[in-house]
């Protein structure tokens, strides 16, 4: 039986210090980590826009996902300006655990309180998952809004989004925000680019209204 290629000795080598996601093969993934580390030649502090860029990520939490946090934080981004929530059915407790413990009160996990029997009925996904993305905006209102610890660098904002509804929320808080309960700054004072992960998310969104680049993935010439 053929062995599957090993990957170059400048990217899994010391990549991937956490044990949880050592035995995760990302072959593309990998490769894109050999190429800014070839291009920095592992001197990260070049790269532009790292320290003024906050992320916002709300997707599958799947283990996969792990190694690209991480790359984040490999690379120099300070984990106070990565905001994230996971969807409940694809994220494992070991995962849940994993990004409570690196990202503290910017993880917001899906379920408020996953001991409440109530929040489990049948239909309630959507209910559940449209509020989930509101109190994940709420805390990046928080922190962008009213900067502490580094958060008054921020100059740029990288949306990733599965489903489009954070981005629906976002969009009217960025379209209006004399909505918003902040008053020092408002989301169009930031350079902002948004991806959805699906054509299902971009279908419900109201692209014309969009004022900031916008890359629907499910049909990017990249994937």
């Amino acid at each position: 039986m053929l062995s599957s290629p090993k990957s170059p000795d400048n990217t899994k080598k010391n990549f991937y210090p956490n044990p949880l996601f050592s035995g995760i093969k990302m072959p593309a993934f990998d490769n894109l980590i050999a190429h800014f580390k070839q291009q920095y030649g592992n001197n990260f502090s070049q790269m532009p826009h790292r320290h003024d860029t906050a992320f916002i990520i709300v997707q599958h939490g799947f283990l996969n996902t792990g190694p690209i946090l991480e790359a984040l934080l490999y690379f120099g981004v300070n984990p106070k300006h990565v905001f994230i929530s996971t969807k409940p059915h694809t994220t494992p407790s070991r995962m849940e655990t994993y990004l409570g413990e690196k990202f503290g009160p910017n993880y917001v996990p899906f379920w408020p309180d996953t001991n409440n029997p109530h929040q489990l009925e049948t239909g309630d996904y959507d209910a559940l998952s449209k509020q989930a993305c509101k109190n994940l905006l709420r805390r990046v209102s928080a922190c962008l809004f009213h900067p502490v610890e580094g958060n008054d660098a921020i100059k740029n904002i990288v949306i990733c989004d599965e489903g489009g509804r954070f981005l629906s929320e976002f969009i009217k808080l960025y379209n209006n925000p004399d909505l918003a309960q902040y008053s020092r700054k408002k989301f169009s004072d930031f350079n902002v680019v948004a991806l959805e992960h699906t054509n299902c998310g971009t279908r419900s969104l109201e692209l014309n209204h969009l004022r900031f680049p916008y890359i629907g993935m499910a049909k990017s010439l990249a994937k």
